[in-house]
């Protein structure tokens, strides 16, 4: 479990390649989650994020080749319509959040089978220029739980040779 960190709890940078994280539990992040600043073929799997403010997931556009499978992003909902945390507070330690993953102007990245629930904005947004970005059969319920607005969960902006299936 890697939890309350000052900055992001994982980073990678420098020409990582061929790096899998899994099977971690990233909680009670308050700045970001994992950030992929210069990554290549690497593997997001099986890990659990909860509460991360900012972002669960930005991969830059020194990054590409990745695939992000078989996790779950989520705020603190314990069922029956009730939530651990408070929604409204100033108390960051108690403020339920479920953010996004980045994809900043990147390429070649696999989004398929995870589980995005309780997210307060997208679950995956595309800035810039997004190429070759597969997004599929991945489970998005609760999104956007402060807007009035019905928005899309996954919003790649201007994709570019990609395929969104949902």
């Amino acid at each position: 479990m890697i939890e309350e960190c000052q900055g992001d709890p994982v980073i990678l940078d420098r020409d990582c390649y061929g790096i899998t994280i899994s099977s971690n539990i990233i909680a009670h992040e308050f700045s970001g989650g994992i950030d992929l600043l210069d990554a290549h073929g690497c593997t997001l799997s099986a890990n659990t994020f909860v509460i991360v403010h900012n972002y669960v997931l930005r991969i830059g556009p020194d990054s590409g080749r990745i695939t992000i499978t078989g996790n779950s992003f989520a705020k603190s909902y314990i069922g029956n319509g009730k939530t651990k945390r408070q929604i409204e507070t100033e108390n960051l330690n108690q403020k339920d959040v479920g953010t996004v993953i980045v994809l900043d102007n990147t390429s070649s990245i696999n989004i398929p089978g995870n589980s995005f629930s309780g997210m307060t904005e997208n679950a995956v947004i595309g800035l810039g220029h997004c190429r070759r970005t597969i997004i599929s059969s991945n489970l998005a319920t609760d999104i956007h739980t402060q807007s009035t607005k019905k928005l899309p969960a996954f919003n790649l902006g201007d994709p570019h040779y990609s395929n969104l299936i949902k």
